[in-house]
């Protein structure tokens, strides 16, 4: 029995919406030149936090399968709770394994959201998102200055 063209549509547009993310990726790669522009959104401040950006740590390489985990202290001020931080990593150093302590030390993780923005011919915009975005630390010194001088 053929497939009608009705059905073929919803499997590629079904399909689209599966492989879509919701994390914002620069474009291009090592030393090409393409140009990202995207557009920061206020993120609502909460009761915990009220910057427009949000900060949280990231423990790498956690367990047998070098899983990412989330830190559960709180960036910058470092509050809360969180067995790797308060348990296994001060007994990792008591053991004398300085190294393994260090790569599972948290790191700390800028988030942002943004709207991808597409500028057609004619100079009219196209926004897509929002989408989270975590730069890569240069980005986002950059972008917290540009916060900080308006």
């Amino acid at each position: 029995m053929p497939i009608s063209d009705d059905v073929r549509a919803a499997a590629r547009q079904r399909a689209e919406e599966m492989t879509a993310t919701n994390w914002y990726k620069l474009k291009g790669g090592q030393g090409e030149a393409i140009e990202n522009t995207f557009r920061i959104l206020r993120t609502p401040p909460t009761k915990t936090y009220k910057y427009p950006w949000y900060e949280y740590g990231l423990h790498r390489d956690v367990g047998p399968f070098k899983k990412i985990v989330r830190c559960g202290k709180e960036y910058p001020s470092i509050k809360g709770e969180c067995y790797l931080c308060d348990v296994y990593i001060p007994k990792l150093k008591a053991q004398g394994k300085v190294a393994s302590a260090k790569a599972l030390a948290p790191r700390a993780m800028f988030l942002i959201q943004v709207a991808d923005v597409k500028i057609k011919d004619d100079d009219t915009m196209i926004f897509k998102g929002p989408y989270l975005f975590t730069p890569p630390k240069t980005i986002a010194s950059s972008l917290l200055s540009d916060i900080i001088s308006g």
